[in-house]
């Protein structure tokens, strides 16, 4: 239903971006178990610029502390990947783009899943979080974005938190 999920090595495959950007999958058993490094804000790069989801929100912005998930493993099937953060080694990262959004059939239905977000005073309150939640829930319901992208979104260099 989710695509990927927290997941040892052996269960499925796991998808990741190489550095020109390719999309690559590494086989069930090979790799690292899911896991993530310390929370530290970091940047998304949005890979679908066309979906609606997507859809005006900067090709590349900053998101506040968070866990950033990596090795996500599953079966990966009629995925489509929205957006990716690189997962820096220094951080106890992976050292490359990991999925962060990503939106998949499901029966009659499609699922919406976004890693980001895990309460800390501040991920679930960053702006472009916020706005990604709101417009994924506009689109499971009517297939249509009108949900704004504000004005103080994270920019490349900086998150944007609400109320601060």
């Amino acid at each position: 239903m989710i695509g990927l999920g927290w997941r040892n090595k052996g269960y499925g495959l796991r998808l990741f971006y190489d550095d020109a950007g390719a999309l690559q999958k590494t086989p069930a058993g090979d790799g690292k178990d899911a896991g993530h490094g310390a929370q530290h804000e970091f940047q998304i790069t949005v890979r679908d610029a066309d979906h609606p989801i997507m859809k005006g929100i900067p090709k590349v912005w900053m998101h506040a502390q968070d866990e950033l998930y990596h090795s996500q493993r599953g079966p990966a099937e009629r995925m489509l990947i929205l957006a990716s953060a690189f997962d820096d080694r220094s951080k106890g990262g992976t050292g490359v783009h990991e999925p962060m959004v990503w939106v998949i059939p499901y029966g009659q239905g499609k699922v919406v899943t976004n890693v980001m977000g895990h309460e800390n005073g501040k991920s679930v309150q960053c702006v472009g979080f916020v706005t990604l939640m709101l417009r994924s829930c506009e689109w499971l319901a009517t297939g249509k974005v009108t949900v704004p992208v504000p004005a103080n979104f994270p920019t490349e260099d900086k998150s944007s938190v609400l109320g601060k």
